[in-house]
């Protein structure tokens, strides 16, 4: 269809589309919550206690000329780059570069709205659906709960999500043209999706490519189209997703590394991980998309209103691109069933035998596939209120009655109906009966316009965010900044434990750390390293069913408190409610000083008397063959980190068994330059041992003892130790991780054949339109 077909240019679309998006976002985002009192906004904890943060960090470092693969800051040193969330990699993340990272966060989210309308939008015109019906789908998708909650809570699912109609786009485009043009299209969709920083939506992508593609073909073989074309199809497919995963690689390679190493490996998530606090019951999932109250004071991620779920059922009645229209049905019935997770057999016998669901949490995020799927049959809808004959009117309008009495009777058993409920419920069904009478086109084209307009008026009544974001001031980071700032001017390269609970006090928050540039041993970070996990388990609270986060909860009571000090803990922020943790700290005999002069009302700080140092050679060395054991070496009673080190796969520098010997204490090192990414250390060694670096062990550092290649070994369980002579030696450690060069070499093989798909190959002449790929029945 032509730009400007039937009136309305694609240049208005796009303005409308944008318009709303940022008046959507200022009206029902941002002003609603300025006159909220600050404690009813810790909800969005994720805005604070882990966006903001982590993009200011990565922003100053870029600016700075670092690239952010390694911040000393989360835990021992963490693999910043590999965690993906971020989007270090991602295009339109540039906007951190060139905003204040509070404005910069809401720029991306109003940036993906629009964009994810306008492809929405797109996607109707190229299957043939009415410019109002286009605008509808569009609305549904960019205002709908699951795009609005995560608008007002996660960047990275918007920024995922978006792409999933660019997707769709390029395979209607390639299916109709079968050229490599549209491929690429499709592998630079999917690759977005994934550098968006949510690899779970990434692969939920993936599955609707590959649902909504097979049905296409099915539907095309049904029709008579030679398997020699369906055969050039699948194989621009497969070669779509192929360059499109391979694009993602220098993402995709680290953060599988890091995956691998942790507790979310492949086979180490419970199914009460993967699917905690039950499951969410079909008929809590109904009552979600019809009443916004449901979920107060979010707004869930399957909420969709009445009218909204009145024009999918109507897309029953769709009479344009029904092939289309089934995929659709099929998405919005498949994802629905993921959704209610063990509810129904589907979980366990179709989804979890999907490649790699077991690797990912909470099934329920799936909800953006529901998202997509109810807003395109909306579209249908309206086009059926729109385009379609008398009788497909009738039956639609019979149907959609139908769901908006049970919407309203749904909404009255939970809380009497509010005035304008009743109004957009009572306004739709009439409009609903008066598309049966309407003979003219025009007159259809308004009511079905007036229809559009109550999809987003309902949104709107709906939507109303509580949370304050950084957007509105991030005071709240600085409360503590006495202890902080005492902290960060004192802290050399000593670490600090901040705060005991998951990061809902903002601050003191775990991710203070990176902000405040304080060497934190705790963090709140999806991937982590299952060695903390294993070590912070045994002296911390109980997590329950949540899988480990960096959050360490110490146990006052734990007789391993002092595995702690193998991370060079110099300094302990606590609060002032936490009676048992003072008490101990406080203890006679406790090498622990309060520091009375930066306490606060709420938080006290302590500092170690003499933490271990940073860097050290320890000659008494405990040789372990493998992890588990240095765990239990760790672990066990009698254990001084500063007289002895467990090194793993160092026999010859093992002490004997049973040597009566005494350990001699470590001898401090000295470090001569530490930089996220490179540090040097100079070495006195009164005899062959090894120099400890109390920083992560992790695959991709690299060593050298005066200049030569050196191995690193995991020592304490958690750090690293270089073996070294007697005497004084030079040791220098550079991150260099093979993933990201393999994974950066890959990417761009992968962006010169894209280039050379859009660039170098001429494209084809289509066939046939893009509505006629599948022959109407």
């Amino acid at each position: 269809m032509s730009g400007g077909e039937r009136g309305l240019p694609r240049v208005a679309a796009f303005a409308l589309i944008a318009v709303g998006a940022v008046a959507f976002w200022w009206f029902r985002f941002i002003r609603p919550a300025a006159d909220v009192a600050f404690a009813a906004g810790l909800g969005n904890v994720d805005f604070f206690a882990q966006i903001y943060p982590m993009s200011f960090r990565a922003a100053a470092w870029i600016a700075d000329g670092v690239f952010p693969l390694w911040n000393p800051y989360q835990l021992a040193g963490h693999p910043f780059h590999a965690a993906a969330l971020y989007g270090l990699c991602y295009p339109p993340n540039v906007l951190y570069l060139l905003l204040p990272t509070a404005a910069a966060i809401e720029a991306v989210v109003v940036l993906h709205l629009i964009l994810s309308g306008w492809f929405t939008y797109r996607y109707a015109e190229i299957i043939g659906l009415a410019p109002i019906a286009r605008l509808a789908a569009a609305a549904v998708y960019m205002f709908c709960g699951f795009m609005t909650s995560q608008a007002n809570w996660f960047t990275p699912a918007v920024a995922s999500s978006t792409w999933l109609p660019l997707a769709l786009i390029a395979v209607e485009r390639l299916l109709a043209r079968r050229d490599a043009r549209s491929a690429a299209l499709l592998a630079t969709a999917l690759a977005l999706a994934l550098l968006g920083g949510w690899t779970q939506f990434w692969l939920y992508t993936v599955y609707a490519v590959g649902l909504y593609a097979g049905v296409r073909l099915v539907a095309l073989a049904w029709h008579g189209t030679p398997p020699t074309v369906l055969a050039g199809v699948i194989a621009l497919l497969v070669a779509a997703v192929g360059v499109g995963t391979a694009l993602t690689a220098v993402q995709l390679l680290p953060t599988r590394e890091l995956q691998a190493l942790g507790p979310r490996r492949l086979g180490g998530v419970t199914m009460a991980q993967l699917v905690p606090f039950m499951s969410l019951p079909p008929a809590r999932l109904a009552f979600e998309a019809i009443d916004w109250r449901a979920t107060r004071p979010f707004i869930s991620v399957f909420y969709f209103g009445p009218i909204v779920l009145a024009l999918v059922g109507m897309s029953l009645c769709a009479l344009r691109s029904r092939v289309a229209a089934a995929a659709m049905w099929i998405m919005l019935v498949a994802s629905a069933l993921v959704a209610v997770a063990l509810n129904t057999p589907f979980f366990e016998h179709v989804y979890l035998r999907l490649p790699f669901a077991r690797l990912f949490r909470l099934p329920q995020r799936i909800a953006f596939l529901v998202a997509f799927s109810a807003a395109a049959l909306a579209g249908f809808g309206v086009d059926v209120l729109r385009s379609g004959s008398a009788a497909r009117r009738a039956l639609a309008a019979a149907v959609g009655i139908i769901v908006l009495a049970g919407g309203a009777a749904g909404l009255a058993l939970r809380a009497p109906l509010a005035g304008v409920e009743l109004g957009l419920i009572g306004i739709a069904s009439c409009l609903f009966v008066a598309t049966v009478r309407a003979r003219g086109a025009r007159l259809r084209a308004n009511v079905a316009a007036v229809v559009t307009v109550l999809v987003v008026a309902n949104f709107a009544y709906a939507t109303r965010n509580v949370f304050r974001h950084p957007f509105h001031g991030v005071a709240i980071l600085h409360e503590q900044d006495r202890i902080l700032d005492y902290v960060r001017a004192r802290q050399g390269l000593g670490r600090t434990y901040l705060h005991d609970a998951i990061g809902f006090d903002y601050s003191v928050m775990n991710k203070q750390g990176t902000l405040n540039e304080i060497y934190s041993i705790t963090d709140y970070e999806p991937l982590n390293l299952l060695r903390f996990e294993e070590v912070y388990d045994a002296i911390g609270m109980p997590r329950g069913i949540a899988p480990f986060t960096g959050w360490l909860k110490v146990d006052p009571a734990s007789p391993h408190l002092g595995v702690l000090d193998v991370l060079s803990l110099k300094y302990w922020v606590v609060a002032n409610a936490n009676a048992d943790m003072r008490r101990m700290l406080g203890a006679p005999g406790s090498p622990w000083r309060p520091v009375p002069a930066v306490a606060t009302q709420r938080y006290q700080l302590f500092e170690h008397a003499s933490p271990l140092p940073r860097a050290y050679v320890a000659t008494h060395v405990v040789g372990v063959a493998d992890a588990a054991a240095s765990l239990g070496a760790l672990l066990a009673p009698g254990f001084d980190p500063r007289r002895s080190v467990i090194v793993e796969d160092v026999p010859d520098l093992a002490a004997p068994r049973g040597s009566s010997a005494a350990p001699s204490p470590v001898v401090p090192a000295r470090i001569t330059r530490y930089e996220p990414r490179m540090v040097r250390v100079e070495v006195d060694a009164p005899a062959a041992g090894v120099l400890v670096l109390t920083d992560t062990w992790y695959p991709g550092w690299r060593a050298t003892v005066d200049e030569a290649p050196a191995a690193i070994h995991p020592a304490n369980h958690l750090v690293r130790a270089v073996p070294v002579g007697a005497g004084h030696h030079v040791v220098a450690f550079r991150y260099e991780p093979a993933s990201v060069q393999r994974g950066a070499l890959v990417s761009g093989l992968a962006l010169l054949v894209l280039a050379t798909l859009v660039v170098g190959v001429r494209p084809r002449a289509p066939s046939c339109p893009a509505e006629k790929a599948t022959p109407r029945p």
